[in-house]
Formats: C-alpha cells, structure tokens, sequence
C-alpha cells in the first residue's frame, strides 16, 4: 500500500518526533511511505528555521530521496512563501488572500493523489488536503489526522485552524487520533471518528545497554530536561540554585539558564544521544509553563521518562496518576524545592511501563 505521511518535520533532522517513527514503523510493516514536509518556504529562511537547513541539505529541489536505513522516501519542497500566523487578523487575511497559495506543489499533489492512505498532522498539511477536498479528489482514500498540536492555542495562521475545522466537519477523516482527551473534547462535537491513542514509544531503543554519559561526573543524582516547547526556566534555575548537589542537564532549545558548576545546556542532540541522557538519569524534568488544561500531561518526554522508571517534576496539573509523577502546586521557591526534594528521594522504578504504547501498536490500529 502507498502511504503518503504529511509532517511539519524534515524526515532528516537530528530531533526526533513522533511522526519520524509513524513513518518507519509504516515502512517496516511492508508499505511504501513517503514523508512530505509542510510548512517550508524561503521565509523560512529569513526565520532561520533549522528545517529549512535540512531541507537544502538533501537538495529538495530534486525530489524524493529513499532514506536508507528505514526505506523512507522524503521530501521537502521549498516554496515562495506558507502560512504564518499574524496577530492582527484583517493583515493576516489579506497576506494570505494576495500572497499564500492554499494548494500543494505539483509533486506533493501527485503523491496525494496516487496514495492509498495518507496521515496527516497539525501542520500546512491540512490546508493542501483541504483545498484537494474541494473537488472530492480525496474519496477512496483513508485519511487519518494525529492531531500534534492544539493549533489554536500556537497562534498559527487561521488558514490552518479552518481546514482543521473544515476537514473533520466535511468527515474527510476515516480516524481524528488525538493524543490526549482534552484534545478530543474540542472535537468530538464536530466528528464521530474522534478518538484518545497516546504516544508511543520504539521501546528497542531505550532497552539497549547505551554507555553512562553521566560517568565521568561526580556520584551525584543527575536530573534531565528534554525539549523545546514552553519551557519554564526560571522554575530550573531555582533547582539549580537550590540544590548544588544535583547536576542538571537541558537537552533542546533551553533559554534562560543561568550558568552555574551544576548546570549543563547541550542544545538539540542526536536521537540517540538523548536516550543515553534519559535512561541514566535519576530524574526527568516536566518543568514547562502550562494552563490548568493542557494537552502536555502524556507528552512523549514523559513517556520516555516512565519507561525509564524515573520519578518526574513537573507543575501539578500534569500529574498522570502513574505513581511516578511529582507536581509543585505553585510556583514558589519553597513549593518547588519541597515538590522537588520528594522526587529525589524517589529510586527508580519501572511500574509505570506498563501506561506506555508503542508506535508500532499506534499505527497497526490504523491499518
């Protein structure tokens, strides 16, 4: 079967995702996949977007390329300008009116139109199969939406949020997979076809025996921070002010962190070299500014967090009910340091497994 997976990631860049593993899992299972990256263009350049960096990388102009290892063929093209969100309404409308082109690139087209089955996520994907649902050119096609991100919450370009709206309004979706509920309520009025699958996990990677990046530091406990979205540093910096004992590591785009002998910033990493910071560690670090509501509670860093059997610290509204989860109530520095003291007086403990899926289980589901 053809699959055509729709992603706002570059299949080739160093930070993995879950639509990464979507797609090989797809692959391994015997189908051919190819990998389209939406939401490219040379204004993504002026941004300094690192996905445009990976796109020219591999000469996107040249079209698909066969990922060697996983039999995933890729593509990223590059346009003259996509959707961006822009605060002020009216300006953002007439941008998108005069200037934005709502339809895919030619090559994109003839992939979706030659697909079986096409999965999509919360990105300028939506806008191109929203804009080929017009002409009903996707019927006999199953289509399945993993809802990545809440869209309106990002602030993105309103093209996107009404072919999100308009797409599983018109029923084009045979499955609307959202990772968490609180997703799933804002659409279960729109579709019968909503429905709750969290994250997965390839779980042969965090079982290998990876070498200590830890081994050369002192004995002392080691807490991990990994990723890029809403991350809360100045809860972080009271940790590392607080507790000199503990060394912290910030794994992704962590701004704000004070420097201190006991604190280390290592930007975005390999794939693999985050796991070995994960499945050492002694403690995972949630510490993210969320809303009371938040679709972060079953992220795929706590996921890599439980499967590990490490005790996480994030803000209380995020606790899962896995028993391995330790939430501050507010965000002063005695109820952090108290929430905090808790978890390092947790061992590891790796009862909580059993709440985590795998992405082979996710996509099998689809099939």
């Amino acid at each position: 079967m053809k699959i055509v997976v729709i992603s706002y990631h570059t299949f080739n860049s160093r930070r993995k995702a879950g639509f990464h593993f979507i797609a090989k899992e797809l692959s391994s299972l015997g189908h051919e996949v190819f990998f389209i990256t939406a939401g490219l263009s040379l204004l993504s350049k002026i941004k300094g977007d690192q996905r445009y960096k990976s796109a020219k990388t591999y000469r996107a102009d040249l079209g698909f390329i066969s990922h060697k290892e996983s039999g995933v063929n890729f593509y990223s093209p590059i346009e003259v300008l996509h959707p961006v969100g822009i605060r002020v309404q009216f300006i953002e409308d007439i941008v998108n009116y005069l200037l934005v082109r709502k339809a895919p690139p030619a090559a994109v087209r003839a992939e979706i139109l030659t697909a079986d089955m096409i999965v999509v996520e919360s990105c300028v994907g939506l806008v191109w199969l929203d804009f080929i649902s017009e002409n009903n050119d996707l019927e006999g096609k199953k289509i399945i939406y993993r809802v990545s991100d809440d869209l309106t919450f990002m602030g993105v370009n309103r093209l996107l949020t009404r072919s999100e709206y308009n797409l599983i309004k018109k029923d084009v979706f045979d499955i609307v997979s959202c990772p968490v509920d609180v997703i799933a309520r804002k659409f279960d009025c729109l579709s019968d076809k909503v429905i709750v699958q969290q994250h997965g996990l390839d779980n042969y990677f965090y079982d290998i025996p990876w070498d200590n990046p830890y081994s050369s530091l002192s004995n002392r406990k080691n807490a991990v921070f990994v990723g890029i979205s809403r991350f809360d540093s100045e809860v972080c910096n009271v940790l590392i002010e607080n507790f000199p004992e503990v060394n912290f590591h910030f794994i992704g785009e962590c701004v704000g962190i004070k420097g201190a002998p006991n604190s280390t910033v290592y930007g975005v990493l390999s794939f693999e070299e985050t796991i070995k910071y994960i499945v050492h560690a002694d403690i995972g670090l949630q510490t993210i500014r969320v809303s009371e509501t938040d679709m972060f509670k079953y992220s795929l860093k706590v996921l890599q967090y439980s499967y590990a059997g490490l005790p996480i610290f994030g803000p209380e509204c995020l606790d899962t009910k896995w028993g391995n989860f330790y939430g501050y109530k507010d965000r002063t520095v005695v109820e952090i340091c108290r929430t905090f003291r808790s978890a390092l007086g947790r061992s590891r403990d790796l009862s909580a497994r059993h709440h985590v899926s795998t992405w082979k289980s996710l996509v099998q589901r689809w099939l």
